[in-house]
C-alpha cells in the first residue's frame, strides 16, 4: 500500500499544479450547473424529482464521459510520449503499483469534481421558494451511481492511455469505447432477439444510470461495474508489463 500511495500521491501533485486540471472541472461544473439550472426552470410546477434534473439529461452524462477522457488520457500515454516512463518502469515499483496508483489518482480527481454536483438540489432549495424538501436517497443513490461508473470508465481510460502513443490518441479512443459502452443498447437490432437484447441492456450504462437516477439499486450494475473494473486494470498491468519486456 505504500508504494500505490506514493505514486497516488506523484500522480496528484503532478495534476494539481497543472492549470488544466482545474480548467477541465470547472467546465464541468459550470456546464452541470447551467444544465440543471435551464431544466429546473423548464420543469417548475411540474412533479419533477430532483435526481431525475441532475443526473437525468443525456448532456449530463456526455460531459460526464467527456470529464473522464480528459483525466485519464494523459495516466500512461503522457509518460510514454515524454520518455518518463522508462523511468518510472526502473524504480523499484510492481506493475500493480504504477497501475493502482494512477488509477486511483484520477478516479480521486473524478470523485472531487462530482462531489459540487450532489450539492445542486440544496443551491436550488435554498434560492427557490417552491421547493421545501430535497430527496437525500435518491440524491445520494444517483451520485454513487455516477461514481461507481465512474469509476468503471476511469479504468477503461487508464487500459486505453496504457496502449496510446500519446494522449491525443488516448484522448479519441477513450472517449469512443466510453460512448460506445454508454449506449450499447442502441444496437440491439444488430442480433437476434432475446438473450442477446438483455445482454446488450446489461452491458449498457445508460439503463443502469437511469435506475441510479431514479434511486433504485440494482446489484447486478454493482456487479457489473466491479468485475469490469477488475478486468481493466488486470489487463492493464499486463500491458505495462508486456513494455517492461520490450
Amino acid at each position: 500500500m505504500d508504494k500505490i500511495s506514493a505514486v497516488w500521491r506523484k500522480e496528484m501533485t503532478l495534476q494539481l499544479v497543472s492549470p488544466s486540471l482545474y480548467g477541465i472541472v470547472a467546465v464541468f461544473l459550470a456546464v452541470t450547473g447551467l444544465n440543471f439550472w435551464k431544466l429546473s426552470l423548464e420543469s417548475a410546477g411540474a412533479p419533477t424529482a430532483l435526481s431525475v434534473l441532475l443526473f437525468g439529461p443525456m448532456f449530463f452524462w456526455i460531459i460526464t464521459l467527456s470529464l473522464i477522457t480528459a483525466l485519464t488520457m494523459r495516466t500512461f500515454a503522457e509518460e510514454k510520449r515524454s520518455g518518463s516512463l522508462e523511468l518510472l518502469m526502473t524504480a523499484p515499483l510492481r506493475d500493480v503499483d504504477v497501475v493502482a496508483g494512477k488509477f486511483l489518482a484520477a478516479l480521486t480527481l473524478f470523485a472531487c469534481a462530482l462531489l459540487p454536483v450532489a450539492g445542486y438540489p440544496w443551491i436550488l432549495k435554498a434560492c427557490s421558494t417552491g421547493i421545501w424538501t430535497v430527496d437525500k436517497a435518491q440524491v445520494v443513490t444517483g451520485v454513487a451511481g455516477v461514481f461507481l461508473m465512474g469509476a468503471f470508465y476511469t479504468a477503461v481510460g487508464v487500459l486505453i492511455s496504457a496502449l496510446s502513443r500519446g494522449p491525443v490518441l488516448a484522448a479519441i479512443g477513450t472517449f469512443a469505447a466510453l460512448n460506445l459502452l454508454f449506449f450499447m443498447d442502441a444496437f440491439w437490432y444488430v442480433g437476434p432477439s432475446g438473450a442477446f437484447q438483455h445482454a446488450v441492456d446489461y452491458v449498457s450504462a445508460i439503463q443502469h444510470a437511469m435506475d441510479f437516477s431514479r434511486g433504485i439499486v440494482d446489484t447486478r450494475a454493482v456487479v457489473y461495474y466491479g468485475s469490469g473494473i477488475g478486468l481493466m486494470l488486470f489487463l492493464t498491468v499486463k500491458v505495462v508489463e508486456a513494455r517492461r519486456w520490450r
